[in-house]
């Protein structure tokens, strides 16, 4: 299901193998909010940065014979219950125009005025938005918190340290105060 859904933005196998058996990514299953024996519907990929407070959700997906059935947005509200039980502050996600809406549309919000590049392998820096689920309310970050999740994205899921070109450039741009901006649905 990840592979045949992800192209452009899919980060290699064995990375996502690595990710796994390191304890950094947790594999999300519908079964967890669907009826045991109902077949694989949905699955997502959480990254979990504890020591930074937030989770990532890096990858969701919905077999195409069982969207808009409410599926993802089930498998979305299980997800933020389970990072606001674990102490975490938000759940980020970098997503393309087309499927902010949805997320805007179920509570996570842009980082307006975040200038940031999906580093892809295969295609080279893409821009995307970073949306958030603020599991404590707040309505904006701070220059510092912004960064540092930017940060351990490169860092952890994309395997980039730093010094980082790309990193370096979204870093120098952050504004003082990134608004988490609702989303028109």
């Amino acid at each position: 299901l990840y592979r045949a859904s992800f192209d452009r933005t899919r980060i290699p196998d064995e990375r996502v193998r690595g990710l796994l058996e390191s304890g950094t990514y947790r594999l999300a299953l519908d079964g967890a909010v669907t009826p045991a024996g109902a077949g694989l519907r949905a699955m997502a990929l959480v990254a979990r940065f504890p020591d930074e407070k937030f989770a990532h959700l890096d990858y969701m997906v919905t077999a195409p014979a069982e969207r808009r059935q409410r599926i993802a947005t089930e498998l979305v509200r299980f997800l933020v219950d389970e990072v606001r039980a674990a102490g975490m502050d938000a759940l980020t996600l970098e997503t393309e125009e087309p499927m902010s809406r949805f997320y805007g549309a179920r509570g996570a919000r842009k980082l307006a005025g975040l200038p940031y590049m999906f580093p892809s392998p295969q295609h080279g820096p893409m821009p995307m938005h970073v949306m958030a689920f603020a599991l404590d309310g707040q309505t904006e970050l701070l220059r510092a918190r912004a960064a540092q999740m930017v940060r351990a994205l490169y860092r952890v899921i994309h395997a980039r340290g730093e010094p980082d070109p790309v990193l370096d450039s979204i870093l120098e741009r952050i504004p003082e105060r990134v608004t988490l901006e609702p989303t028109a649905s």
